[in-house]
């Protein structure tokens, strides 16, 4: 049985009676409407649990209930946007013989009941190293503004909101999952077209994914919902020999049995409290949100260092923060590839751009390094 004591409990509890089609329970007197709603905004799922509020006996105040309402409608009028741009996308990409490759939000809405249920902040696409300047050609030719990032990417915006990501890898460079997934490139080059990745190896991705996030800025609730639909779509790849093998190689196995089994808490049919040993996850998605935050950031990094032995992990950070990697300056830098002797300068105007326009999020990063235990 579900005890609900918070905004974050009722949200949860909103959106699995919306996702089963089930009568919700009223709201409980101590919780308000106002927050969950922020909370829904927060991790991105105001708009599932809209369904389930506008079915209740005693609806929030008007005000509360029309924003509510617009944000439902905005969800699915960006959805229809981005249907409309992916499909738009993929055939100019056929048509100039691009082969891309789909494993993030376009392909995991399909597992909703709804389209509109999973929103996206961009539609991501993965092509050949090759054609990423043939897909930036493309992506400009439809009205797109491009940024290339470190050669192996291109961001994409669009009036009025619609942003695209091309990617020439599953996972980042420096990312602690990027030899787990190397680009099929063999087989992409004999793709014609759309090039699918099989089942388990979309199951695989996505379960990185999530904890690449999580371990990472962190990750809200929404990222458990993706996990709870996987599992419900592919319930016997989880512990398959690939999957199971892949995942333990890289001390995540466990991690994403964990999530696995508050998904089901959460989301199921029937839901229940979560297990006490997943307490502490829970915690870390309430306070992340969709997209995480500055906060979880610094601490995984200064913990993560600091079970690999690492020593003076904290000093190390900062002198990382003010003298990043070179492929980051060029990066927010592109004068740099030409005119690489400019990097002092850059250090020092990026420096002080940090002090000035981004104070708060520096104060935070402060705070948080004083009072992380590294241990």
């Amino acid at each position: 049985m579900l005890h609900i004591t918070d905004e974050y409990d009722y949200l949860t509890e909103l959106v699995r009676c919306t996702i089963h089609e089930i009568t919700p329970s009223e709201c409980p007197s101590g919780v308000m409407f106002d927050s969950v709603y922020k909370c829904g905004v927060r991790h991105d799922l105001a708009n599932i649990a809209y369904y389930s509020v506008e079915k209740l006996s005693v609806l929030p105040e008007h005000e509360v209930l029309k924003k509510w309402r617009a944000r439902r409608d905005s969800t699915i009028v960006r959805d229809m946007n981005q249907s409309f741009a992916r499909d738009e996308i993929l055939r100019e990409f056929r048509e100039r013989g691009i082969c891309s490759v789909e494993v993030q939000g376009t392909v995991l809405k399909k597992l909703y009941p709804k389209s509109e249920y999973r929103t996206m902040s961009d539609i991501d696409f993965i092509v050949l190293p090759e054609k990423l300047s043939e897909a930036g050609e493309v992506l400009e030719s439809l009205g797109y503004e491009c940024r290339e990032n470190r050669g192996v990417e291109i961001d994409g915006f669009r009036a009025p909101n619609i942003r695209v990501e091309v990617h020439t890898e599953f996972f980042p460079f420096n990312t602690d999952y990027y030899k787990t997934m190397p680009l099929p490139v063999d087989e992409m080059r004999k793709c014609g077209g759309s090039y699918k990745v099989t089942d388990e190896e979309f199951y695989l991705y996505n379960a990185l994914h999530i904890a690449k996030h999580y371990f990472g800025e962190g990750c809200g609730i929404r990222r458990v919902l993706d996990l709870y639909y996987l599992n419900e779509t592919f319930p016997d790849i989880a512990d398959s020999d690939y999957v199971k093998s892949m995942l333990q190689s890289v001390g995540m196995y466990d991690f994403i049995r964990d999530l696995s089994l508050l998904a089901v808490q959460w989301f199921g049919k029937e839901a229940c409290d979560p297990d006490p040993g997943l307490l502490e996850i829970v915690q870390v998605l309430k306070d992340a949100g969709v997209h995480g935050n500055v906060r979880r950031k610094v601490t995984n990094k200064i913990k993560k260092d600091g079970t690999k032995g690492k020593k003076n992990v904290k000093l190390k950070y900062v002198l990382s923060r003010i003298f990043p990697p070179k492929w980051v300056m060029i990066e927010n830098y592109p004068i740099l590839k030409r005119h690489f002797w400019l990097i002092p300068f850059c250090f020092i105007h990026r420096l002080f751009k940090g002090l000035t326009k981004k104070r708060k999020r520096v104060a935070e990063e402060i705070r948080t390094l004083r009072d992380t235990d590294v241990k």
